[in-house]
């Protein structure tokens, strides 16, 4: 079930709110943790993401509770609320990069044992999108905030890291796909 697991947790990354709260990432970091504790009795290379995700299975799980607390009356969305939620939105989507930096490793790993060459160029495609969706982030979420007049005429720049978080996404779910199939040959 390793790689099924795997292949489940990525998708289940793809975060899509219903209304303002999205349950998924809490329930993708705990799938891919349920599966690095068993590839990790397999390949030691997985060992240290387990601590990596057992933070982002928190910090998921305290936005959950964020989103929720933030549809009643209680606590408001605006102000210092918001700047809550952003920051954790953020933590999560740090945590994301830094769970699939430990992880890629173990899949190269994986991928030169048993000679399947596929798993190696997808991790390395993983990767390379993965650091584009960081600096895309990184320099839109700064002009966004200190210098947004420049988007002015230019608003489809805002949707790049989007598109490009989505595309990593969908690498992951292609990697844990062609491990499903191609490594561990059907029998998770």
């Amino acid at each position: 079930m390793r790689a099924g697991f795997l292949l489940l947790g990525f998708l289940l990354m793809f975060s899509f709110p219903v209304g303002d709260i999205s349950v998924f990432p809490l329930g993708g970091f705990l799938l891919i943790l349920l599966a690095v504790l068993r590839l990790e009795k397999f390949e030691k290379i997985f060992s240290p993401s387990k601590y990596a995700l057992s933070a982002a299975a928190v910090l998921s799980l305290a936005l959950l509770v964020f989103q929720i607390l933030r549809q009643t009356a209680a606590v408001a969305s605006d102000g210092a609320a918001g700047d809550i939620y952003t920051l954790l939105r953020l933590a999560v989507e740090i945590a994301e990069i830094t769970v699939m930096v430990m992880i890629y490793p173990g899949f190269k790993v994986i991928a030169v044992k048993s000679g399947v060459k596929s798993l190696e160029k997808l991790t390395y495609a993983a990767m390379t999108v993965m650091f584009a969706y960081i600096v895309f982030q990184i320099i839109v979420t700064v002009i966004r905030v200190f210098i947004p007049e420049i988007l002015t005429g230019f608003e489809i720049v805002i949707v790049y890291p989007f598109a490009l978080g989505y595309i990593w996404r969908a690498v992951n779910v292609w990697i844990a796909f062609t491990l499903l199939t191609k490594v561990s040959g059907g029998k998770t």
